[in-house]
Formats: structure tokens, sequence, C-alpha cells
């Protein structure tokens, strides 16, 4: 029987998390550039804010598996820590990519 909870689960959880979160980030690609030829301004945000978009998705579906089927219990704790800050330091990339498209509006 399969294991989640095993360093191979933990390893297959990743390839899904990657897979899931590279279809996300297609389909929004999609729909944004569909949405951006109507738009004069809107390839400019399209540009700042998709490299902070797409690993702010990738890095949260990774998470998402590691913290499911991480199998060594102690390490947990810091893992989880780690990926916060790293989230934390990816979103407020994402965010100032997008208050420097506003400004440069105005």
């Amino acid at each position: 029987m399969f294991e989640w909870k095993s360093w191979l689960g933990l390893g297959v959880a990743i390839v899904i998390a990657v897979v899931s979160a590279l279809i996300v980030i297609l389909v929004t690609a999609l729909i944004t550039r569909g949405a951006a030829r109507r738009r004069a301004g809107a390839q400019l945000v399209l540009a700042k804010a998709r490299h902070p978009y797409r690993l702010l998705v990738l890095l949260v579906a990774v998470w998402i598996a590691v913290a499911l089927t991480l199998p060594a219990e102690p390490w947990r704790k810091d893992i989880n820590h780690a990926f916060l800050i790293a989230t934390i330091a990816v979103s407020t990339w994402l965010i100032a990519a997008l208050i420097g498209y506003g400004l440069s509006l105005a």
C-alpha cells in the first residue's frame, strides 16, 4: 500500500503540486492575456507582476504538499516557518510590483 507520509509520498506530492501550479499559471496567463488585449496599459502590469505571481503560486502549492506529506515530524515546524517567510517575501515582491505599476500611472 502506498503511504503518503513517506519520502516517496513527499516526492510524489511535490510533483503533483508543481504540475497543478503550472496548470493554474497557464490558465491565468491565458485569461490575463486575453483581457490585456483590450487595455493598452495592461501589458505593463503583466510584465511587472508575472514572475512574483508565478513564484507565489508555485511556492504555496509546494508548501501545501510538504505540509501534508512530510514524514520527518521534528522538521515540520522549521520547514513550515521557512515556507512562511518565503511566502511573505514573495507576496511583498508581488505587492511592490503592483504598487509600482499603480504609481507609474499617476
